[in-house]
């Protein structure tokens, strides 16, 4: 009777002893399978991000360009002259012509902002 006794007892201390390691290969491939989701999740998110921006700056870039061609299409033959161009560059090259910004704001700058009177200089005109 010892025998069976202690022979069942070694059954389950040795299932016991298989269920906890089984218990802790699967709680290490839980953690594995979680850490390379987030490092994935990491990646993409880094990619979409240089996405995003790389967007965004093509889009700065190309409002640009069109920013310097409408302003060096309403400059005259002459100042256009003045500045070393012709309407032939200007409709050719608008992406290259992007060092050219201090020299059209002299050549033609903006006119100044019309200031809003305020309500009580309204009152003071009346």
């Amino acid at each position: 009777m010892t025998r069976e006794f202690s022979h069942e007892y070694g059954y389950r201390h040795y299932a016991e002893t298989a269920q906890d390691e089984r218990a802790a290969a699967l709680t290490r491939a839980g953690f594995q399978v979680i850490a390379g989701a987030d490092r994935a999740l990491r990646q993409t998110a880094e990619v979409l991000s240089s996405s995003v921006s790389s967007l965004v700056r093509g889009w700065q870039e190309y409002r640009e360009r069109r920013a310097i061609y409408r302003a060096l299409t309403k400059l005259d033959d002459r100042l256009l002259r003045d500045i070393g161009l012709t309407r032939a560059d200007i409709e050719g090259s608008a992406g290259s012509l992007q060092g050219l910004e201090a020299v059209i704001e002299t050549a033609a700058p903006l006119p100044a902002a019309r200031s809003i009177p305020a309500f009580h200089d309204l009152k003071r005109a009346a």
